[in-house]
């Protein structure tokens, strides 16, 4: 019989902020094609013979499998979702690690050598030191945070801020205003009796 790709979701793929998934710029481009998609995502789908497993290259979306005895792949967002699963057992649950492929063949004999690995975006510990005036790296941080907060804008549908008024949701509000789109993103600061407040900061 067959192995085949389980995904106890209910849904095959995940994606948040990111274009569709293509699979077949993936067949012509492999595990390069990945770090063409930005934002987050969680994706699992059969190419060639083989189970393919991939995550964001910052795992903000969580992914992990396990292979039965028979060779079959169960995927998941939460562990929780694979102990449904009627040949469950703990000691087989992996995790997609972030900027990662996984593959494993669904052809033949199942071993644990059969499952591999790679990376696919660069380590943040592998990019070369950036040179220059201080001034110089905080144009560049702000030029890139401009970049990410567009592309998440165009694949968000109706963002919101999480705004606490610090340097970091100010520095995205400031981005967002940059690119025009201050008016489109509604901002939220959510404060919670007897635990301080960011409302004076956001304010």
């Amino acid at each position: 019989m067959g192995k085949s790709l389980f995904m106890h979701d209910g849904k095959r793929n995940h994606f948040y902020n990111c274009r569709s998934f293509e699979p077949e710029k993936y067949r012509q481009n492999g595990r390069e094609y990945f770090a063409s998609l930005g934002g987050e995502f969680a994706v699992g789908f059969v190419s060639g013979g083989d189970a393919v497993l991939a995550r964001d290259r910052f795992g903000q979306v969580p992914y992990h499998f396990m292979v039965t005895g028979e060779g079959d792949v169960a995927a998941a967002n939460e562990i929780k979702s694979l102990v449904r699963h009627p040949e469950y057992n703990y000691r087989h649950v992996r995790a997609v690690r972030a900027g990662h492929v996984i593959t494993i063949p669904l052809e033949g004999r199942f071993t644990e050598k059969g499952i591999k690995e790679e990376r696919y975006a660069t380590s943040l510990y592998d990019l070369p030191k950036t040179g220059g005036s201080v001034k110089d790296i905080g144009m560049e941080i702000r030029k890139r945070l401009v970049e990410e907060t567009e592309k998440r804008l165009k694949y968000a549908g109706n963002a919101a801020l999480a705004f606490s008024g610090g340097i970091d949701s100010f520095s995205v509000a400031l981005a967002i205003a940059e690119l025009g789109k201050i008016r489109d993103v509604e901002a939220y600061c959510i404060n919670t009796e007897g635990h301080g407040s960011d409302w004076p900061n956001a304010q």
